[in-house]
């Protein structure tokens, strides 16, 4: 799997889970970090958090994933990007002075939502999703509301080019396909090395170590 967890670390946030989303995989929670910053540079968009955290989130096929970053690497990062995506503006105009309140991977699939929540005065706020599908060639990057629909994504897919789903602003958002196979929870259950190979949302290449050490499950 690209870049997915190794940003937990630096933003030390606390692990847990989220009963509220089948299937998701852990839920990163506490402390907040507030947006002081957005940029965007190739096909990329970088975060700026309180106490320093560059968040890197990436849809480009050949460097999917989200990552922090060091300063230094976002300065070179930005210096040579051809342009600023679309999306940027976006993302700059609804996160700054928001709060990152939480990180959950959904479904145990590669897509991560990031929620953000901001105070508009008088004990009022809203919440804004980005969620960043990290599927190479496919991947893709979406601003959606606290009801789901889209405000912005870095790529819009039309009906005409994506018979599953429509990805553009004012529509409802919908995932991928999700991944077909057996839940790793059914499967825990009554673990069987004829079965590992159809486990849902685990990555091949793992599945073929798991498998050659069967002694290990």
């Amino acid at each position: 799997m690209p870049m997915v967890y190794n940003f937990v670390e630096s933003l030390c946030l606390e692990v847990s889970l989220c009963p509220s989303v089948p299937n998701s995989a852990a839920v990163l929670r506490h402390p907040v970090r507030r947006v002081q910053r957005v940029e965007g540079g190739g096909s990329a968009v970088i975060i700026s958090l309180a106490g320093g955290a560059e968040l890197l989130l990436s849809w480009g096929a050949q460097n999917c994933g989200a990552a922090v970053i060091s300063a230094r690497d976002k300065k070179s990062l930005l210096a040579a990007a051809r342009q600023t995506p679309p999306i940027t503006n976006a993302v700059k105009s609804h996160l700054t002075g928001a709060q990152l309140v939480s990180v959950a991977q959904l479904h145990r699939d590669r897509i991560l939502e990031f929620t953000f929540r901001k105070t508009i005065g008088a004990g009022f706020s809203t919440e804004r999703r980005l969620v960043l599908e990290i599927m190479e060639r496919f991947s893709n990057l979406v601003m959606t509301d606290e009801n789901g629909l889209i405000i912005e994504t870095a790529k819009h897919i039309h009906p005409a080019d994506n018979s599953f789903r429509t990805v553009l602003p004012g529509v409802p958002y919908h995932m991928p396909p999700l991944f077909g196979g057996t839940a790793l929870e059914e499967w825990l259950a009554a673990p069987r090395e004829d079965t590992l190979m159809k486990v849902a949302g685990v990555g091949r290449p793992l599945l073929k170590i798991l498998a050659a050490y069967p002694a290990g499950l």
